[in-house]
């Protein structure tokens, strides 16, 4: 990795240099990994020995030191990293060098975020070159489907975000989110109801795996819609893949190759958000003929079974059941943001990210 990521890039800045010697073509060749005792730290040897030809048919034992700048000044930056202080360039000198030494340069665990911004700089660099007549990438392809359910979140207001036009940027909605924070509470106390009247309620034993399968759906629901109250982690994360499309991608003229997980993903958001208001529709009609399901609202009266009849013909069931359903809907919805968009949909975009860096690198 260090060597796809700095040296080749090193070689190209720096070829026409004049203050380098006819050396840069060997530096790939010689430089070796140092193997450690840690396996969190790697060596780089950027030193070497060897015999030069001079003016006088006279071998000369000199060493290099290579330390290349390039353009970006990215060496610069990694050098900084493990304690290199000095201006970096390629050194040849037949006395014992004050500068360097042959010895390894070392990165360690506390160099890593540096080298990930460069290897993610690399990979924007890398997918510029690569043309093709179709784009398949988060902005195109699941951008206008959270677009579509970010309009079923505003009727449910239970989101503290919203879809800014003009910067196509994912913002703070000051608006919703007390609405969205007291939906998060309501649902977490419906489910603390829902455990409750499991646990100790008088059910059968079929009646409480029946009710199990409701109550975990609630419960994970809850505890995933979190994610967009608590942090701003799902508008970090997908207006991270919407910027860096924009600058790698569409400000360059360029696209991704066509990704083959792409379509299949797709398909796979679109069923699941036709699902969600679809497990509502049933879930009301399961309660409008089968009033007393436990763990919902009206299954936890006492005289449920038996006044069952009489409560038909008066609005507080039916209230119950609006209850109850709208805290589901709200919930799905919330929910399937950061499952959805974040999670299924990230992680073919980095996988199509990281192919095309594969791609560049071979």
């Amino acid at each position: 990795m260090v060597k796809d990521l700095i040296l080749t890039d090193a070689i190209n800045a720096t070829r026409n240099s004049t203050k380098l010697f006819q050396t840069l073509e060997l530096l790939q060749a010689r430089t070796t990994l140092v193997r450690t005792k840690s396996d969190f730290v790697v060596g780089v040897n950027i030193s070497e020995e060897w015999d030069v030809k001079l003016e006088d048919d006279v071998y000369k034992r000199v060493m290099d030191t290579f330390a290349v700048r390039n353009m970006d000044y990215e060496l610069d930056e990694l050098l900084a990293g493990v304690g290199v202080k000095i201006v970096p360039y390629v050194v040849r000198h037949t006395e014992s060098p004050k500068l360097f030494l042959n010895q390894p340069v070392y990165i360690t665990r506390g160099f890593m975020n540096s080298l990930m911004s460069q290897s993610f700089g690399q990979l924007a660099q890398s997918v510029k070159i690569f043309p093709s007549s179709k784009s398949q990438m988060y902005s195109t392809v699941f951008l206008p489907i959270l677009k579509s359910h970010l309009i079923a979140c505003r009727i449910h207001n239970c989101i503290p975000f919203v879809f800014d036009q003009k910067s196509e940027r994912l913002t703070k909605s000051k608006r919703s989110l007390r609405n969205a924070q007291f939906q998060c509470c309501i649902s977490i106390l419906y489910s603390f109801a829902m455990f409750a009247y499991l646990l100790f309620g008088r059910l059968t034993r079929t009646e409480k795996f029946q009710g199990a399968v409701f109550f975990m759906l609630s419960l994970l629901a809850s505890i995933t819609r979190w994610t967009n109250i608590v942090d701003n982690d799902t508008i970090q994360v997908i207006n991270t893949f919407l910027e860096f499309e924009k600058t790698a991608i569409i400000d360059s003229g360029r696209t991704f190759v066509i990704s083959r997980t792409m379509k299949p993903m797709k398909f796979f958001i679109l069923v699941v958000q036709f699902s969600l208001p679809v497990i509502s529709i049933l879930q009301m009609l399961l309660l409008i003929f089968i009033p007393c399901t436990p763990p919902f609202l009206m299954s936890m009266f006492p005289r449920c079974i038996s006044s069952a009849v009489n409560l038909r013909r008066c609005n507080t069931r039916f209230v119950l059941h609006l209850v109850d359903v709208w805290i589901l809907s709200h919930n799905v919805f919330s929910a399937a943001i950061p499952v959805l968009f974040v999670l299924c949909a990230g992680i073919v975009s980095f996988l199509t990210y990281f192919n095309t860096l594969k791609r560049f690198v071979s």
